[in-house]
């Protein structure tokens, strides 16, 4: 497939409205292991992304020029809904989005949930294996350094 073959616009245009690849390849013609080779096609990738942004872009400002408008809806609902349950879910939706939706969970901000604990006797015996280990030139006693059990 060439690129400025009117196919190749189409199985974009068709890729990015959600069709399966069997559809495109009914509706285009175009075959299906083509199709995947296009889509995987480092230039044809670099298109479809940049069509993707612009899509996003278009409904994001369509949603932001009307903004106004879905919030007076949706605060017209939580205002007047006759169902109780509507009338708070909209509040709390409209609160949420202004102050930030608050959780329930504590953050554990340890990083070993399996700490342990260390006592004096770990602690003589960890001083023992080590006093043992250096050699009798050192000048550092280790016995003045224990913790004392009493």
């Amino acid at each position: 497939m060439k690129k400025n073959d009117e196919r190749y616009e189409r199985v974009i245009d068709l890729y990015l409205e959600g069709e399966s690849i069997v559809n495109i390849n009914k509706i285009t013609g175009v075959s299906r292991p083509t199709i995947y080779k296009l889509l995987e096609d480092d230039e044809y990738k670099a298109v479809i992304d940049k069509r993707l942004q612009e899509i996003r872009t278009q409904g994001q400002n369509r949603l932001q020029n009307k903004l106004n408008t879905y919030v007076n809806e949706l605060e017209n609902i939580a205002l007047t809904s006759e169902n109780e349950n509507t009338r708070k879910d909209c509040l709390v939706y409209l609160i949420n989005r202004i102050l930030g939706t608050p959780t329930n969970k504590t953050q554990d901000v340890t990083e070993n949930k399996e700490q342990t604990t260390i006592n004096d006797n770990d602690l003589d015996y960890m001083i023992d294996e080590i006093d043992n280990e250096i050699s009798e030139d050192n000048v550092i006693n280790l016995e003045s350094k224990k913790l004392n059990n009493n």
